[in-house]
């Protein structure tokens, strides 16, 4: 499978993920020969990065992401809140 994630901190978060799925229970283990992920920064994050973070990781060179935030699921589930 391929997935695509996109987290504010993707840049650190990724840097030992394979080892900190090692440490989730049996059922949520993804093996790493049989996922690719794809680390990416939200645009509303991406400036607040180093050069390197905003090339890398950018939506924006990324093929089939440039038109995407990245804060889709933010957006939606703070709309959902109410607030009273």
């Amino acid at each position: 499978g391929h997935i695509k994630i996109s987290y504010d901190i993707s840049c650190q978060w990724s840097k030992h993920m394979w080892e900190r799925f090692e440490t989730y229970p049996d059922d949520l283990k993804l093996e790493e020969f049989l996922v690719f992920i794809e680390p990416y920064i939200p645009k509303n994050h991406i400036l607040g990065h180093g050069d390197d973070c905003q090339y890398d990781l950018s939506l924006n060179y990324r093929p089939g992401c440039a038109r995407m935030c990245g804060e889709e699921l933010v957006a939606i589930t703070q709309s959902t809140h109410f607030r009273q």
